[in-house]
């Protein structure tokens, strides 16, 4: 379009987008819950697909089918996101167009005395994405972040699958099923922890200020007071199971991981302290493969376990540091003191018992390891044939500690308990004489 029809045509074209931009907030309302069914549909598919095709035992024909449909979700989702993320491109490529434009003809414009309002209007216009459900943006990358996410989620499942099946096969008696007590202790705290956010929320409208009763509410204000109770107990009972029941739950899972693997190396080191010498030169290579075994397991348990125990130690510093940050700054309200106060005891006893279970560990596998220096040293005089015999204890006492981690940044040992109870007093310290 050249420079005489564009002037003449401006405001047109300028009513022409705007009715265009209306279409497309219009189809961006529309299709907005479906592209959110359909991405969950496609999502869910694929990821039964995943799991699935990750089972030992699985005919070839189930293989298939699953696959087919993960590879139809996988189509679907890229050909929604493609051409969703046309409409934004667009739209970009017109704000540019209308600010190249208006550097173009800028001096013409103003020799003529006027004024390019139209372009000017054009090129400040927001970039329209569609989304779905109003949570997601329809782009590009949206397609390689959904597949990302489930091959991620794929390798997690696999080695926790092979975890736990590595762990039903270790050697028998290695194995120490849980007594009755540990598991009434196991359901006791479950059955508490499903119970806490009842009480908690049943407790909180009995402290709120009148002035927060409409947050719960989405800033309506009932007319009588029951409803309110009922619209705080509900939102706080979501976010106590949200932030709390959840939270202790997900802890409580990996303690009790990370102790069965420390469970069975525990009676490793029992029995190759308490079996007898002949016996134990007997069963050299059997002994010798039983630890390959667990080592194999704990390494499995750390490779699976590192991002969620650094999700977890990263929640518990978080709530520790907000905790410690309110009681500080003054002006205490009753409800957030509770709140806080428990969120951060929560964090301090999950992060206190994550770390000392994961501790154990490199530990007993030290002990191991000095165990069998022990028995090659008492035993040095007896040893025939130039000390063959105790090849398998050089191994284990070569062998390397394992320490678990939290995101491969930070190994869990009980000195990182001192050190983040430190920082955390330090950044106390620091608000304090900030304030």
């Amino acid at each position: 379009m050249d420079f005489d029809t564009l002037t003449e045509r401006g405001i047109q074209i300028l009513n022409d987008y705007n009715v265009l931009e209306r279409n497309i907030e219009l189809l961006k309302k529309t299709i907005s819950m479906p592209l959110f069914a359909i991405l969950l549909s496609c999502s869910l598919n694929m990821y039964f697909s995943l799991d699935i095709s990750l089972k030992v035992g699985i005919t070839p024909f189930l293989i298939a089918e699953y696959v087919i449909g993960a590879l139809v979700g996988f189509f679907v989702i890229l050909s929604l996101t493609i051409y969703s993320s046309k409409i934004p491109e667009t739209i970009q490529e017109i704000k540019k167009t209308a600010g190249y434009l208006q550097e173009k003809y800028h001096l013409r414009f103003l020799r003529r005395g006027k004024d390019a309002f139209f372009l000017d209007r054009l090129e400040k216009k927001e970039v329209i994405f569609l989304s779905a459900g109003g949570i997601i943006d329809m782009r590009k990358n949206l397609s390689l972040t959904i597949m990302g996410t489930f091959f991620t989620y794929g390798l997690l499942i696999k080695n926790l699958k092979l975890l736990i099946r590595s762990s039903c096969i270790c050697p028998k008696h290695y194995i120490n099923s849980p007594n009755k007590y540990c598991k009434r202790f196991v359901g006791l705290l479950i059955l508490i922890f499903h119970l806490l956010p009842i009480f908690l929320a049943a407790l909180q409208p009995h402290l709120y200020d009148e002035k927060e009763t409409t947050f719960w509410a989405f800033g309506y204000k009932f007319e009588e007071r029951k409803y309110d109770v009922a619209s705080w107990s509900i939102g706080e009972y979501i976010q106590y199971a949200v932030f709390l029941e959840f939270f202790c739950i997900v802890t409580l899972s990996g303690c009790l991981l990370i102790r069965h693997c420390g469970i069975q190396l525990t009676l490793f080191h029992l029995s190759l302290k308490s079996m007898d010498y002949n016996v134990l030169i007997q069963n050299a290579l059997e002994v010798l493969n039983d630890y390959k075994k667990l080592e194999e397991n704990i390494r499995l348990l750390k490779q699976v376990s590192s991002m969620p125990l650094f999700l977890i130690l990263l929640n518990c510093c978080l709530n520790l540091y907000g905790g410690l940050a309110y009681f500080l700054k003054g002006g205490i309200v009753d409800f957030l003191a509770i709140q806080y106060a428990i969120f951060s005891l929560m964090g301090i006893l999950a992060m206190t018992t994550l770390i000392l279970y994961s501790s154990i560990i490199p530990e007993i596998i030290q002990e191991i390891k000095e165990t069998s220096g022990h028995l090659i040293e008492k035993h040095q005089l007896n040893i025939p044939r130039r000390g063959k015999e105790t090849f398998f204890l050089k191994r284990l006492e070569k062998k390397n500690v394992i320490f678990l981690s939290a995101g491969g940044m930070v190994d869990l040992k009980k000195s990182l308990i001192l050190s983040i109870i430190g920082a955390l007093f330090t950044y106390g310290l620091l608000i304090i004489n900030l304030n």
